[in-house]
């Protein structure tokens, strides 16, 4: 279970980063250069690869979609920690 909660802890990360990639190919292939563009249509399969494949939920293993709360919207389940200090 714990495992599985951290693929989606590496899945967010790794979703972050190829957003991030794509957005500073973008800007250089916006400058004309076709190393950027080249770049944005590397990193896209490679964030369509991790949203499909690891955002899934740790209980049932069925995909949550964009939209992903504190529950699961299949099995109802817990997905997220609350991270609350007292």
């Amino acid at each position: 279970m714990k495992d599985k909660k951290k693929r989606l802890w590496w899945a967010d990360r790794l979703k972050f980063l190829c957003l991030a990639l794509m957005l500073i190919f973008a800007m250089i292939g916006h400058t004309g250069s076709v190393v950027g563009l080249i770049g944005v249509f590397v990193v896209l399969p490679v964030f369509l690869a991790v949203e499909l494949l690891m955002n899934c939920c740790p209980h049932c293993d069925r995909y949550l979609g964009r939209d992903r709360g504190r529950f699961c919207q299949h099995c109802g389940e817990r997905i997220r920690e609350d991270k609350t200090e007292t």
